[in-house]
């Protein structure tokens, strides 16, 4: 496994760990979308992978993007804090809840 998976698969658990498929699925193309645009950082999640994740990270490549191209993933909590960044993007995507009662939602272009 590259470490560039191991990497993903670290932010997939970090910031959707506790989601659906389909919402790590997103992360995973969400961090695609932004290394395409050169978009360094701006994950703040990062934890150990269960087996679910570092799979997502290995293969995301081959299921659609949920998000359609999103770059950006915003909680519900950060919502109200980000509306300046997200103000001159389009919402492409909204997840399932997740297992804290959180939804994320994508912003892109």
């Amino acid at each position: 496994m590259a470490i560039v998976s191991v990497c993903l698969a670290c932010i997939i658990a970090g910031e959707a760990g506790i989601c659906d498929l389909q919402t790590q699925i997103a992360v995973a193309h969400v961090w695609h979308n932004r290394q395409a645009a050169g978009i360094v950082g701006g994950w703040y999640g990062w934890s150990v992978p269960k087996p679910t994740q570092i799979f997502i990270a290995e293969n995301y490549h081959k299921f659609a993007d949920p998000t359609s191209g999103a770059l950006m993933l915003v909680s519900d909590a950060d919502l109200p804090r980000v509306t300046r960044y997200i103000a001159n993007l389009r919402q492409t995507f909204i997840s399932q809840r997740c297992a804290n009662g959180q939804r994320l939602y994508g912003f892109g272009p």
